[in-house]
């Protein structure tokens, strides 16, 4: 009974609704209580709830990109040969490098790589080919100079030793 509940849909749905909803739960709370990132907020007219949302959004997005294989194709390779495990190895590799995940690889890759038609869909930056998507889940914010300006979202957010960061809940789930 233990092992068929484990594979009833109804039960996984619920399961990752709840887990979704505590992420953007504690995603909101950090970036509410983020002095700076409220600022930012103010000042761009970015409600929090609608980015945190959003970014959650976006995330899920690129898990089914990737369970696809098409994220982190190889130039010369076709779309469908790519990393299926392309969001986690790219944090692993900022992680390594002490870069911050948001910043340094989240926003170019979704506003200069899903969000921007490239010549033969490669990015010049990562070496690899990303299909561009379009239809405004990608956009960057008015206003918003994300080339410049840096939002404080720790990479702990993505990963961390509790295993309850996004890309933690993510991965348990087969898109």
């Amino acid at each position: 009974d233990d092992l068929v509940s484990r594979f009833n849909i109804e039960i996984l749905n619920k399961e990752f609704f709840q887990n979704y909803k505590n992420l953007y739960l504690r995603l909101k709370k950090y970036l509410l209580n983020d002095k700076e990132f409220k600022s930012f907020s103010i000042e761009k007219n970015i409600e929090i709830s609608f980015f945190s949302k959003r970014l959650l959004g976006q995330i899920i997005f690129c898990y089914f990109l990737q369970k696809k294989g098409w994220l982190g194709v190889y130039d010369k390779k076709t779309f469908g040969t790519g990393d299926k495990n392309f969001l986690r190895n790219s944090f692993l590799i900022y992680l390594k490098n002490k870069k911050n995940f948001f910043n340094d690889f989240i926003e170019f890759f979704f506003y200069e790589g899903l969000n921007k038609k490239n010549k033969n869909n490669f990015s010049e930056k990562l070496k690899i080919k990303i299909p561009y998507i379009g239809g405004g889940l990608f956009e960057f914010y008015e206003g918003y100079d994300w080339k410049k300006e840096k939002l404080n979202i720790p990479n702990s957010l993505f990963s961390n030793p509790k295993n309850d960061g996004i890309l933690d809940v993510f991965d348990l789930y087969s898109f």
